[in-house]
């Protein structure tokens, strides 16, 4: 990514590749606008660098230089500079939710002068130009990431600030300290008196506790995004993949009287208190009779 420059337009399919109702594609920087003035038309004939900031307009995505070939019919939503997610000009098309439509609609602005965005990029550009910090910047991550309602909530606290706020009066208290202490290097004639010694030390003693709680809670939040990994393993036929499917509550493994029925690892997650558990069937460990189950014992 370090070879572009970010002066430029880039633009992604900011919604996962599937079917669903809605597609969006995103556009991001100096000539967002300018680009969808020349593949957007909207029903009252108006273009998009017309229109104001935080509007939402319906039209067509249409080719060609007299627009007649229509792509899609979509929402086009308009967000200024600078207040837009990565602070710069920021247009998102709503398509319809095909792989087909949403590709050709991607495929336009980049020939009309986007570049393709490169992955987490309008996070990254967003976190340059100042719109959030690092730990914002991983706290997104968090969100898209979260598995659970309290992982959720973490990152959404992340993201608000929390962390930074905290990081910020520490530093600020050590500024404090470092300007006394280096005052007294400077003006050695000048002792810095019992009750400010005092004083420097209570505040180091409470950013030194502050820190170590701030690393326990980081432990426990990476468990609730990060969840655990919890391995059901053991004999053929002891019922490992009919527990998967007690805690699940649904069919998901399948179940024979067969010995040798789970061939390959399932993976499923299921909530526990706020805690993401991800839930590992297992092939039964035996003694392997050919080429698949050492294989399957192997991944076991």
């Amino acid at each position: 990514m370090n070879k572009f420059k970010f002066n430029d337009t880039i633009a992604a399919v900011a919604t996962p590749i599937g079917e669903s109702g809605i597609g969006i594609v995103r556009l991001s920087g100096q000539k967002a606008l300018y680009v969808a003035d020349k593949i957007f038309v909207s029903k009252d004939g108006k273009i998009p660098s017309g229109f104001k900031t935080y509007t939402t307009h319906y039209g067509w995505i249409a080719d060609g230089e007299s627009k007649q070939e229509i792509i899609d019919e979509v929402i086009l939503t308009v967000m200024r500079a600078p207040k837009s997610y990565t602070k710069e000009d920021i247009v998102e098309i709503n398509c319809h939710g095909g792989i087909v439509a949403l590709r050709r609609v991607l495929d336009l602005a980049l020939e009309n002068g986007c570049r393709m965005a490169c992955p987490g990029e309008f996070t990254r550009r967003a976190f340059l130009n100042g719109r959030i910090d690092l730990t914002q910047a991983e706290a997104v991550l968090d969100i898209i990431r979260a598995k659970t309602d309290y992982s959720l909530k973490i990152g959404l606290e992340q993201l608000k600030g929390a962390l930074s706020s905290a990081i910020n009066k520490i530093r600020k208290i050590l500024l404090d300290v470092l300007s006394i202490l280096e005052a007294n290097i400077d003006f050695p004639e000048e002792e810095i008196n019992e009750a400010d010694l005092e004083q420097i030390r209570k505040q180091l003693n409470t950013i030194n506790s502050e820190l170590i709680g701030m690393l326990k809670a980081s432990k426990h939040a990476q468990v609730f995004r990060e969840g655990l990994h919890v391995v059901i393993c053991g004999k053929p036929n002891v019922g490992k993949s009919s527990l998967l499917n007690a805690l699940l509550k649904q069919e998901r493994s399948i179940v024979t009287s067969i010995p040798g029925t789970t061939r390959d690892y399932l993976e499923e997650i299921i909530d526990i208190r706020g805690i993401p558990i991800i839930i590992v069937d297992t092939a039964g460990i035996i003694e392997p009779r050919d080429l698949i189950e050492k294989k399957a014992v192997q991944r076991s």
